[in-house]
């Protein structure tokens, strides 16, 4: 018996229920299509890369709820390189399918928009002349089919197994740490010294495990996929006229490994987005995963690593665990001192300590990795660069700006994004875990920058 292959979001189920199904039964055509297809205790992704190669036909049913799925998107490349000829499009909602972008608008589609007509159309494409036989994948130069030059990786690369595992297997080496599903408290006690008034405690849980960039991202891996250096940017920085004015340095701390800043929260999408593209093409991301910055709760989950102080390192925070302004430390740690007076105070023949960053305010970036990890792995979440995170927040404090809690949390409306972690501009308390901060998206600065995640997304 001829399978299919149903890609659906699972907010389009019962129209798949409802109408796909009984049409495609009444042709004899068995169908996976659902979670009740996936048995207890097998892994998503393994399941559904089984159920892809299983079928010999792949049908999507084109909505604007399948375009915003990560799963959808993920089953349509694959289908479009493993089966291509055998490709099934099926627009279920009153749209213009050009506004549905899924890399199918010049195959043909099933149109459903009047269902009886769209009946019509699903019966006749597969009531006759059906083919249980897929199609050759199309011959590349060199003789080799396009899934031999891009293997699928095994789908389950990704699964992490305990908090601070390493991963780095994309293509710029990029080290990844997992975060594994877990509950906490988001936010601080009433009783944090330097607290916020929109750090309020909420109960977040999430349900998926992450993976979060050990380091903030360096200039040379955004050169590399953005192909734009750190004075390109700073020179396009709407800003640079004012510091100009105001004699404030643009270039923080240059080099392949220091963090890159003079980013907006668009160009960080942006890198993201190109990242994943070039992993997927690369085959080494699987089904259902994706680049992206973190949520505001996954970056505070991760930054806390199991912690409940105001730190990870504690209820103190000095210039030995972080890059500050430290001659402002949080909470009674010893004070530093300023980079410059400190070189000023020094002889020639002392000057072998540059090296050493412990007690002073260094008034730059580091190198990534300059200051002690937290307990899973990742460095400079206090300090160096302020980052991004996904999350929408008003412009305004005390605005509808409570922290999101609940299950799987993230902000979508407001007209700032949120930055966690502070800078080597901040003084300590700004560098607290639950120090929350934000800026207009085009908003670059010499303080801020960001860090990936690898997440997976619900069907």
């Amino acid at each position: 018996m001829a399978k299919v292959f149903i890609s659906h979001s699972s907010k389009d189920r019962e129209f798949v229920e409802r109408e796909i199904i009984p049409a495609l039964t009444s042709c004899g055509v068995d169908t996976w299509y659902s979670n009740d297809d996936i048995q207890s205790a097998d892994h998503w992704d393994r399941s559904i890369l089984k159920g892809l190669k299983a079928c010999d036909w792949f049908l999507v049913v084109m909505t604007p709820n399948a375009e915003r799925s990560e799963w959808v998107r993920d089953e349509v490349l694959w289908a479009i390189e493993h089966r291509a000829g055998q490709v099934v499009p099926v627009l279920a909602v009153p749209c213009d399918p050009r506004e549905i972008n899924m890399r199918l608008r010049r195959i043909q589609h099933v149109d459903y928009r009047d269902p009886s007509h769209g009946r019509l159309q699903l019966l006749k494409c597969f009531g006759s002349g059906f083919s249980t036989e897929p199609p050759s994948p199309p011959r590349q130069q060199g003789g080799e089919s396009a899934a031999t030059m891009n293997p699928l990786p095994l789908p389950d690369s990704l699964a992490g197994t305990k908090a601070g595992q390493e991963w780095s297997g994309n293509g710029l080496k990029m080290k990844l740490c997992w975060c594994p599903p877990g509950t906490f408290t988001m936010g601080s006690p009433a009783d944090e010294p330097g607290r916020g008034n929109d750090e309020a405690q909420v109960t977040v849980t999430l349900t998926r495990g992450f993976w979060l960039a050990k380091y903030a991202v360096t200039q040379g891996e955004w050169q590399k996929v953005m192909e734009t250096t750190l004075e390109e940017q700073t020179d396009k920085s709407k800003f640079k006229e004012l510091h100009a004015l105001l004699r404030v340095q643009d270039l923080v701390g240059q080099g392949a490994n220091y963090p890159m800043y003079h980013v907006n929260h668009t160009e960080a999408t942006e890198f993201c987005r190109k990242l994943k593209e070039q992993e997927r093409q690369a085959g080494r991301l699987p089904v259902g995963w994706e680049y992206r910055l973190p949520t505001e709760a996954q970056w505070e989950y991760a930054c806390r690593a199991g912690t409940t102080t105001a730190t990870a390192f504690g209820d103190e925070l000095s210039s030995r665990e972080a890059n500050f302004d430290g001659r402002e430390p949080y909470n009674g740690a010893a004070k530093g001192r300023s980079w410059t007076r400190f070189l000023a105070t020094l002889s020639r023949s002392d000057h072998q300590w540059k090296s050493d960053h412990q007690w002073k305010y260094l008034e730059r970036t580091t190198e990534v990795g300059s200051y002690p990890a937290n307990g899973w792995g990742l460095h400079d979440m206090h300090g160096n660069v302020m980052e991004w995170c996904g999350d929408c927040i008003p412009p305004v404090y005390g605005h509808d700006d409570k922290l999101p809690g609940g299950t799987d949390p993230e902000v979508s409306e407001g007209s700032y994004r949120v930055h966690r972690g502070g800078s080597w501009f901040n003084p300590g308390q700004g560098c607290r875990s639950a120090s929350r901060g934000r800026y207009a998206p085009d908003h670059p600065s010499s303080c801020i920058g960001f860090r990936v995640a690898v997440v997976q997304w619900e069907r």
